[in-house]
């Protein structure tokens, strides 16, 4: 059977994660070609070089992974190895809602970043001003979901499903830092 034709995200790799094959289905989903490693979130490498080997054949392991159309997608990956080392990995994307809640923060961020791209500094630090009215409120909505992330993490982590919680997290202490850098008046008072 030819593999590139699989009608799924699929990689054949060899034990150092080099990519062998891979269906047209990966191809159109992820960007790049060489190591399987490449593909992935650098928060989730060091899961990926533990879980997706041979000794943990046909276990399923929850990735973050770089699209051509998404920077951080969730995807269940599973596999299984041949007697030869060489591994055969399918990809499949999470819920369209993690999807959502990623997109909704990355717009949150550019959001916190268009003020400092669109107008001079001094007219944005002024002191109430409507620009810093809406950094603030964007600021304070952000610190209130990280606050909320924060309380359900306890139990997310019982569960051993953090992943979510940290890329909300990761998300939302870069946008909260985007906004300091460019408005040190926005920070604690």
């Amino acid at each position: 059977m030819d593999m590139t034709r699989m009608p799924v995200p699929y990689f054949c790799i060899d034990r150092d994660y080099y990519i062998l094959t891979a269906s047209s289905q990966a191809e159109a989903m992820f960007a790049g070609n060489g190591s399987l490693l490449d593909l992935i979130d650098e928060g989730s490498v060091d899961k990926a070089t533990t879980y997706i080997s041979p000794s943990h054949a046909n276990v399923m392991v929850e990735l973050i992974m770089k699209t051509r159309t998404t920077p951080l997608a969730l995807v269940d990956v599973y596999q299984s190895w041949d007697e030869e080392g060489t591994g055969h990995i399918v990809c499949i994307c999470q819920s369209r809602q993690f999807q959502i809640v990623t997109d909704q923060l990355h717009r949150l961020h550019e959001d916190l970043k268009e003020p400092a791209r669109n107008r001079p500094a001094e007219m944005a630090r002024t002191a109430g001003g409507p620009v810093m009215m809406r950094i603030r409120e964007l600021s304070a909505a952000l610190t209130t979901i990280r606050e909320l992330v924060d309380l359900l993490y306890p139990s997310l982590l019982e569960m051993n499903q953090t992943v979510y919680a940290d890329i909300i997290k990761e998300q939302i202490d870069r946008a909260l830092r985007d906004a300091a850098a460019g408005y040190p008046q926005t920070g604690k008072r």
